[in-house]
């Protein structure tokens, strides 16, 4: 919390040098406005609700694996090398689980996957 006034005032920083020095594209394109339903408010706090139950899930998860690897036998060292086997599985399925994710969905067009990719991509942490 105590980094995110200096960072927030570095990009702004950052923006304003860029932009003095040429034309500056932010990349968000709006290319029509739409109308926003009552359908589509209760399908967004379905999806909030939905999202919020799964990051708890998934904490517990994290938590109940990491007890898990503190009981087990297995030298310290190795416990960061299963981790990794893990991610790299994740990775194979969606390159994305190797970052923030947020510019990859980006790229990727994930507006433009399937159901099942999206839930795939949110599904592999």
């Amino acid at each position: 919390m105590t980094s995110l006034a200096p960072v927030g005032i570095a990009s702004l920083i950052g923006y304003l040098v860029a932009g003095s020095l040429a034309s500056v594209h932010l990349g968000i394109v709006a290319p029509q406005v739409a109308t926003v339903s009552n359908q589509d408010l209760l399908f967004a706090a379905m999806l909030g609700v939905v999202m919020a139950v799964f990051g708890i899930v998934l904490m517990r998860g994290v938590h109940w694996f990491e007890s898990v690897m503190e009981r087990s036998k297995l030298p310290a060292a190795l416990r960061p090398a299963i981790g990794g086997v893990i991610v790299g599985l994740f990775a194979s399925v969606t390159p994305q689980v190797m970052s923030s994710g947020h510019g990859a969905l980006r790229l990727s067009g994930m507006l433009d996957l399937p159901l099942r990719g999206i839930a795939i991509i949110l599904g592999a942490p």
